[in-house]
Formats: C-alpha cells, sequence, structure tokens
C-alpha cells in the first residue's frame, strides 16, 4: 500500500457536513422488547439497535426509518444498510470530496465532506476502510484532531493506468485509516488541480471507503464515472460499542446493566467500546436472554466437517467418529483396519525318526534344524494323511 503522512496547510471552502449527535449511552436493561419493528426497507434492525427509545439499548443506538424512501438512517443524513451483530460492526453511505473543473468560470470548484462521530458509539473501523485519493494532479488528505493521513497523485507516466492496480504515479493512492478515528475532514491542497488538463482528467478525489467494495478503474480519471457511481453515497465500516469501557469496567460497573446477557456469550473490546460476542461453536444474539445457539455442525448445509466418517453435533461442537470396521487416520479421514496375518508350520501328519525321542522335530520344539533330520519313516495306516483327492482302484 502506497502511502505518506503530509501536514498541509488546510483550505476550508464549501463542506457538507455530518454530525452525529452526541446521545445518552446509559443503558437500559438488556432485552428485546415485544412490539418493536426490527426492519427497515431491505435492512434488519437487530437488538441492541431499535426506531424507539424502548426498543434500543440505549439511546446511542436510536435509528430512524424513512418509511417512504424505505431508507435507514443514523441522524438525519447518514444512511445505514447493514447492522451486524456478530462482529458489532454497522456500514453506512457517506460522501466524497471533489474538486473539478468548472469550464464556466475558468475556476476549480470543491466539496469537502465532513463526518463527525464525536460522542456516538462508533468509530471508523481501521480494519475494513482505507483512504483513497483519486486525480492526475492531486494533494488529497484526510484530517483529524491528532493526525493529517494523505498522499500525493500523479499521471507522469512511468507506470501504465491498469484497472484494479492502484498506483500514486497513475493517479490513484491509498493511506491507512488511523484507529479510533471518530471524526475526520477531507481537503485538497489547492496548488494540485485539474485547470491545466481538465480536458482529459476533469476531477480530483478524496474519501474514506470500504476497502473491499474498493477497486480502481481508469475511467475514474477520465470522466466523471466515479462520482456519478457515489454521489448518493460511498460505503464505510463503522464498528460500534455498548458503551467506551473494558469488558472489566462493564461487569464491575453497578450503575449500568451489563449488556452480554445470554448464556454461552462472552465480552470483547473493539476500537469503540465493549461488546458482546456468541461463544465459540454458538451464533445468534448475545445481547437478548437465550439469544446464543447451538451451532449444529454435522448439519449446516455445507460439508462433512469430519470430512469421512460420522459427524456427531455436541453442544458448542461436533464429534467425529468412523464405521465400525474402520479407523481414523492422522488427518481426519477413516480408513480400513489393517488385517494382521499369522504364518504358522504345517506338521505333515505322524512320523517318526530314528532319532531319539528328545531330538524329534515336533511343533513344540520348533525352529530346528529339518536340513539335518535324519530321514523319517512313516507310520503305516490304512488312510493316507496326506489331504487330497482319492483314487480308487477302478
Amino acid at each position: 500500500m502506497e502511502f505518506a503522512r503530509l501536514l498541509l496547510p488546510i483550505l476550508q471552502l464549501v463542506a457538507v457536513v455530518w454530525v452525529l449527535a452526541a446521545v445518552d449511552v446509559v443503558p437500559v436493561a438488556a432485552q428485546s422488547p415485544a412490539g418493536c419493528s426490527r426492519r427497515c426497507g431491505n435492512v434488519d434492525i437487530p437488538y441492541p439497535f431499535g426506531l424507539e427509545t424502548r426498543c434500543a439499548i440505549h439511546g446511542g443506538f436510536v435509528l430512524r426509518c424513512n418509511t417512504t424512501a424505505g431508507k435507514l438512517f443514523h441522524g438525519d443524513t447518514v444512511e445505514v444498510t447493514k447492522i451486524s451483530v456478530e462482529d458489532n460492526k454497522s456500514r453506512f453511505n457517506t460522501w466524497t470530496s471533489w474538486q473539478c473543473y468548472d469550464r464556466s468560470t475558468g475556476q476549480m470548484k470543491y466539496s469537502d465532506a465532513w463526518l463527525n462521530l464525536t460522542g456516538t458509539v462508533y468509530v471508523l473501523s481501521a480494519d475494513d476502510n482505507k483512504i483513497i485519493v483519486l486525480g492526475c494532479n492531486n494533494m488529497g488528505y484526510m484530517i483529524g484532531d491528532t493526525y493529517v493521513v494523505g498522499c500525493l497523485t500523479k499521471c507522469d507516466g512511468t507506470s501504465p493506468m491498469v484497472n484494479g492496480t492502484c498506483s500514486s504515479t497513475s493517479g490513484c493512492c491509498e493511506a491507512e485509516v488511523p484507529r479510533g478515528v471518530r471524526a475526520y475532514n477531507g481537503y485538497f491542497n489547492p496548488s494540485y488541480n485539474t485547470t491545466k488538463i481538465w480536458q482529459t482528467t476533469p476531477c480530483n478525489y478524496v474519501a474514506v471507503v470500504e476497502s473491499a467494495s474498493f477497486e480502481f478503474s481508469t475511467t475514474y480519471l477520465t470522466s466523471t464515472v466515479f462520482y456519478d457511481t457515489h454521489k448518493l453515497g460511498i460505503p464505510v465500516v463503522m464498528e460500534w460499542g455498548i458503551t467506551r469501557s473494558t469488558c472489566e469496567q462493564a461487569q464491575n460497573d453497578e450503575t449500568t446493566p451489563y449488556a452480554c446477557v445470554s448464556s454461552n456469550s462472552s465480552c470483547a473490546t473493539n476500537d469503540a467500546g465493549y461488546v458482546c460476542r456468541c461463544s465459540k461453536g454458538y451464533q445468534g444474539n448475545p445481547y437478548i436472554v437465550d439469544g446464543c445457539t447451538d451451532i449444529d455442525e454435522c448439519n449446516n448445509g455445507t460439508s462433512n466437517p469430519c470430512t469421512s466418517g460420522i459427524c456427531e453435533n455436541t453442544p458448542g461442537g461436533y464429534t467425529c467418529s468412523c464405521p465400525r470396521g474402520q479407523s481414523m487416520s492422522d488427518n481426519g479421514v477413516c480408513k480400513e483396519k489393517q488385517k494382521l496375518t499369522w504364518m504358522a508350520l504345517v506338521v505333515d501328519g505322524p512320523y517318526q525318526t530314528d532319532r531319539p525321542q528328545a531330538n524329534r522335530c515336533t511343533p513344540a520344539r520348533l525352529p530346528c534344524s529339518l536340513g539335518t533330520t535324519e530321514p523319517r519313516t512313516r507310520r503305516s495306516s490304512a488312510t493316507p494323511a496326506s489331504a487330497g483327492t482319492h483314487h480308487s482302484g477302478r
């Protein structure tokens, strides 16, 4: 990842400002009340979130549903497109800072996007997002209370523009998002712009974006495709926490209820605060009583976790065994048991030698030197002792 941290002068022009208001974060009893709507449009709203104060764990988790548009919002303007209780993250649509040449005025037009999460339950996920800067003559950066992060992009011909490849010498660079970011502003250094190259590359951009959703396209430089695609919002991932406490603090706090109420659940922390998770082998919602249920690994619609053999589900796990007559190898594969082969020397009938009784070669006295045994004399018998076909005198 190419990135640089640059301390640059700040030029504040037209700004798109998003401020998520500070909220009262005193948790109520960790239960999911009855009669609460749990869906807005195509977005599920699991507890601890809710559309009313009584339906959420506290005010920081209250969302707003625009039933006309079928869209879910935090506050008035920030769209929520997904909520995951499993990993304690939400997906938002935020805006992009842009800088474009205006042919009617011969000047650059700017729109600098701000996002303010101060006093809320959210932080930008440092693991799931990145800062991108696009343009053939652009110095864009993101500034917060304690950091400035950005990079410089050019199209100098030293490397070809390739779809899917982000290179600072080909109009694209990426930077890491610092941990714990709750507020940022996107800006441009005005000395770097498209006034001289607007016919081929009209705009510059800087944005925070979900890493998994961004793939560089050369059309982002040669047209307004990037703006047209994301003018209604660009996806980012937010981490959220119940309160800004550690697990130990939350468990020992006698003034506010502890949120991890389900059996088979545990507490964890992320950059936003403390959260709850179902224990290994369980799934569901740890914020409601009995919300974590056992995962049936043996019947989950995927491949047999035992590779071969018999899978038996157990609370929080499973066991593997093999059918009768098979055993499990070190790599978990059932194989046929190896059969042992016994060899025995068969002595052909009763016999005697001229040696003393003590020197006879008998099964009880094996091994013996058969090569030096004296000639044997068979006892006479009316019936031959050897097996085989019998020929009559006819």
